[in-house]
């Protein structure tokens, strides 16, 4: 029996699948950077090439610049501007402006003096007008102007106040001694201004000074010797016996700076010896004067070691030595009695 084959059947085309899209890389990640292309070299030409284009960065300074040229240009203005306005004040200042309106004297130690000049007397002695110009005012010259017009002022001193006013203040001068030298004597102030110069003897009751040797004295100048040490041993001894209370002085020797002698009252001499330890020296003057030596005695002081100074009586021609007391030496010890 014949075998049987069944017909075989047509096969369907098979579809295509659509290809699966490739996901994106991630974004994060650079993209591959393609490789640089080399243009292809052209032949060279004859023909010349064409000139860069202007840089962008140049147009972009021109207005800094210009703005910094304005800038430049309000500053010189404004230098200018104050240049005119100082010399234009500088001329008012000394033409028109700052006029003198008022003077005024101020004696400082009136309560001293016996008030030798007025204050009117003072002004006119300056020189100084009104209405003249504050500013160009020379207070040294009409200082000088005062000394040289007024012979008992000792020191002067100018203020100039704005807008126009002055003060003159002005020391009067106080005696201070008499300079005796070859028949004439010079009255000196207390700074040492000659006030007056006559023949003989002043009639004043100032201290006397011998042996000064004054350097070419002129009235109204400052008094100066011709050795120094002298010039100022006056000032020194003056002002320290006004300190340690010794008033009543007649007389002081100066011939010799080294052995320097003082008259008290007619009646004691007080050898000091040089000018050393001058102020302990008159101290203790000044507390035998007053605690051990009575105001009948006369006699003489020795003073050479001011720590062991001893009073020489003219009448019993005895020494009673003066011992200054230490600090440690009791209460009950009275200064001034004699070492047994």
């Amino acid at each position: 029996m014949p075998e049987f084959n069944p017909p075989k059947r047509r096969s369907k085309p098979k579809k295509k699948k659509p290809a699966k899209s490739v996901k994106p890389a991630n974004r994060s990640a650079p993209s591959p950077k393609p490789a640089p292309q080399t243009p292809p070299k052209s032949a060279p030409t004859s023909a010349p090439r064409p000139a860069p284009p202007a840089k962008p960065a140049q147009s972009a300074k021109k207005p800094a610049t210009s703005a910094k040229r304005r800038r430049s240009n309000r500053v010189l203005y404004y230098v200018m501007f104050l240049l005119v306005f100082v010399i234009a004040f500088s001329i008012l200042s000394t033409t028109v402006l700052f006029k003198i309106t008022e003077v005024v004297a101020v004696t400082e130690n009136s309560e001293e003096t016996a008030g030798f000049y007025t204050a009117e007397q003072i002004v006119e002695a300056t020189g100084i007008n009104t209405g003249a110009n504050l500013l160009r005012l020379n207070s040294e010259i009409h200082s000088r102007n005062v000394l040289d017009n007024l012979i008992y002022i000792d020191s002067v001193q100018i203020k100039k106040s704005l807008p126009g006013k002055v003060t003159v203040y002005v020391v009067e001068a106080v005696e201070m001694a008499n300079i005796a030298e070859l028949g004439q004597t010079f009255i000196i102030s207390e700074k040492g201004r000659i006030l007056g110069a006559v023949y003989g003897s002043a009639a004043n009751s100032n201290t006397i000074i011998y042996g000064y040797e004054p350097d070419e004295p002129v009235l109204g100048e400052y008094i100066r010797s011709v050795d120094e040490r002298k010039t100022d041993l006056v000032f020194a001894i003056m002002q320290r016996s006004e300190m340690a209370g010794l008033r009543g002085i007649v007389s002081i020797n100066l011939h010799d700076p080294l052995d320097i002698t003082m008259n008290y009252m007619n009646r004691v001499e007080l050898q000091l010896g040089s000018g050393v330890e001058l102020e302990l020296k008159l101290r203790v003057a000044a507390e035998m004067l007053e605690n051990q030596i009575d105001v009948t005695e006369h006699g003489t002081i020795r003073l050479q070691d001011p720590l062991r100074a001893v009073f020489k009586d003219d009448v019993e021609d005895e020494i009673a030595p003066w011992l200054v007391p230490d600090d440690d030496d009791d209460d009950d010890d009275e200064p001034g009695e004699p070492e047994e």
